[in-house]
């Protein structure tokens, strides 16, 4: 096996640990389900929260903050250049996206929708 390989195959363990993490994160009433899209080559993860339409604000910006929490405590872990988004979408319309970097919300602010 070559040294690509074998880091690649390294890179598609973190993302499928990563995944399944996120999973148990979001696995909440109020969560319809879990999507995701990985690609080890370009070490890049798109994880998608589809929200049921009773889902309150506060329950989402709490999700969305311990989202963040989880992929900042991964950082030292996760390989250099590996990126990250988390959609949101309920009753059919998308939610501002989670993104490294992004500050948690406090408990007052509403939830941002995109078009």
């Amino acid at each position: 096996m070559s040294d690509f390989e074998r880091d690649q195959q390294e890179r598609m363990a973190i993302g499928a640990r990563i995944i399944a993490d996120v999973c148990v994160i979001a696995d909440r009433p109020f969560v319809e389900a879990v999507e995701n899209n990985f690609s080890g080559y370009f070490d890049e993860l798109a994880i998608t929260v589809k929200l049921r339409p009773e889902a309150l604000d506060e329950d989402v910006i709490s999700l969305q903050n311990q989202l963040l929490a989880y992929f900042d405590s991964t950082r030292e872990t996760r390989p250099p250049g590996f990126t990250w988004l988390v959609k949101f979408s309920r009753d059919g319309m998308n939610l501002r996206s989670l993104f490294p970097g992004d500050l948690p919300r406090g408990p007052g602010e509403g939830l941002e929708w995109t078009e």
